[in-house]
């Protein structure tokens, strides 16, 4: 099924052409599907029905994905247009939200540290962990996932 349809209006040229998928996570009977340009889609495993579209704004890039299993939702890597692609922001969604179709309920993650590039978020699966790097600041962060 095309990865574009469903897209938020107004969506850049670049977002609105095939490209190829870099990310594949499979969570809560979802597939989920991250193309190169940065458009995310969900994708039910039993009927390969698209649920929604990830990408909240037509300006929003998303560049990764992280299933958190502690609380059963995915955790959407992002850079926008408002700021020249240049910070990332991290929010997290249920996955039950978004294997109801409903993709705009999320939780903004990291809000208080500046991901400015070449700042960076690293999740660590097997300890539970995730590292935030802020440039401003020169500072690194270890988080809890539990």
């Amino acid at each position: 099924q095309d990865l574009r349809m469903g897209l938020p209006a107004g969506t850049p040229i670049q977002l609105d052409r095939r490209s190829r998928i870099l990310e594949i996570v499979v969570a809560g009977g979802l597939i989920f599907g991250l193309t190169d340009s940065g458009i995310c889609a969900a994708f039910d495993m039993d009927t390969a029905k698209r649920r929604c579209v990830l990408n909240a704004s037509a300006t929003e890039v998303v560049r990764s994905l992280f299933h958190n299993k502690n609380n059963s939702t995915l955790i959407i890597v992002s850079v926008y247009e408002a700021d020249s692609y240049s910070s990332l922001r991290c929010r997290a969604s249920k996955l039950d939200d978004l294997r109801h179709g409903i993709a705009h309920r999320s939780t903004e993650l990291f809000t208080s540290e500046s991901l400015k590039h070449p700042g960076f978020v690293e999740f660590d699966d097997v300890n539970q962990k995730v590292l935030t790097f802020s440039s401003d600041e020169k500072m690194y962060k270890v988080w809890s996932m539990a």
